[in-house]
Formats: structure tokens, C-alpha cells, sequence
């Protein structure tokens, strides 16, 4: 019984991880689409994609420190994730991003790249723990892989669910409370 349960924690608990990330994902793919134009709801993809890629090559150069204790490293990723999501989330609300976007000035440069860089941090630490913990459970992957798929496939109808009656700041909390309840 207690081996069921300890079971059933740790799927929801990466299935919470998952959701938290695709919540937060979707809910930037809006918010940059009417804050600043519509393509960059695709560029924000592309900046969750490069955090991921990016926590992979880490987990690839760091095998064998990790391997160690993939526990603490799974922690420890978990909760600089949910660090990251508030100090992101400001940033990119409330960052200067150029009007026209034709890159004459190396401040334009640099504000861009900061706004695409900080987007992608919150990808890289929720990417590592999720990398983690699907390397570190090779021989229950299955399980492993499910918890991140149906958390995931929730955290992606969350969103545009909860964004009419609570709007983005609640969104954004929902996110952060999975994240929580994740780590």
C-alpha cells in the first residue's frame, strides 16, 4: 500500500511539473501575441524549445556528478524553476523591447536578446528536472513519460481555461502553484 502511494506522489508529482511549464508556455504565447505582435507567440516556442534543448547539453556534460545524488539535482532544479518563474514573468512584462525591431543599435540588440534570454530560463531549470527525472527512472520511463505527457496535455487546456475568468496574473499563479506543489 505504501509503495502504491509513494508511486501515485511521484506521478503527480512530474505530471505538476509538466503542467506547470506548458501553463506557463501558453500563457506567455498570448500574453507576448498581444502585448507586443503576433509572431512572437512563436517566438516564444522557440525560447521554451532553446531552455529545454539547453537543459539537455547540461545534463549531457554533468552525467556523471549527477548520477550521484539525481535526487538532489531533481530538487534543486524543481526549485530554481519555481524561482524562476516570478522573476521571468516580471522581466518580461515590464522589459523594453524596441518598436520597429530592426536591430540599428546594439541597445536594440541587447534588449531583445535580454527579453529572449530571460524567457528562456524558467524552460532550462523545468527542462533540467523534468530531463532528470526521466534519466533517472530509466527503468519506469513509461510511467515517468505519462505523468509528463497527461500533465502537460492538462497544463495546456488549463491555460485558456482559466484566462477569461481569472486572466493573466491568475494563469500565471496557477502556474506557479503547480510548480509548488511540484517541487
Amino acid at each position: 500500500e505504501l509503495d502504491r502511494q509513494a508511486a501515485s506522489t511521484r506521478f503527480n508529482g512530474r505530471a505538476l511539473l509538466a503542467g506547470s511549464l506548458l501553463v506557463f508556455q501558453v500563457l506567455l504565447t498570448r500574453v507576448c501575441a498581444l502585448r507586443l505582435h503576433f509572431h512572437f507567440g512563436f517566438l516564444i516556442i522557440s525560447n521554451s524549445l532553446l531552455g529545454i534543448g539547453a537543459s539537455g547539453s547540461l545534463l549531457a556534460l554533468f552525467d556523471r556528478k549527477w548520477r550521484k545524488n539525481p535526487q538532489q539535482w531533481i530538487w534543486a532544479f524543481s526549485l530554481m524553476f519555481v524561482a524562476s518563474l516570478p522573476l521571468s514573468w516580471s522581466y518580461l512584462l515590464l522589459a523594453q523591447i524596441p518598436e520597429t525591431l530592426k536591430f540599428e543599435t546594439l541597445k536594440e540588440t541587447l534588449q531583445f536578446s535580454a527579453f529572449n534570454l530571460a524567457c528562456a530560463v524558467p524552460f532550462f531549470f523545468g527542462g533540467t528536472a523534468i530531463g532528470l527525472l526521466l534519466s533517472a527512472n530509466a527503468s519506469r520511463v513509461h510511467s515517468v513519460y505519462a505523468a509528463d505527457l497527461i500533465g502537460a496535455g492538462v497544463g495546456c487546456l488549463l491555460c485558456p481555461l482559466l484566462l477569461w475568468p481569472v486572466g493573466a496574473g491568475g494563469c500565471f499563479l496557477a502556474a506557479v502553484a503547480l510548480a509548488l506543489l511540484a517541487a
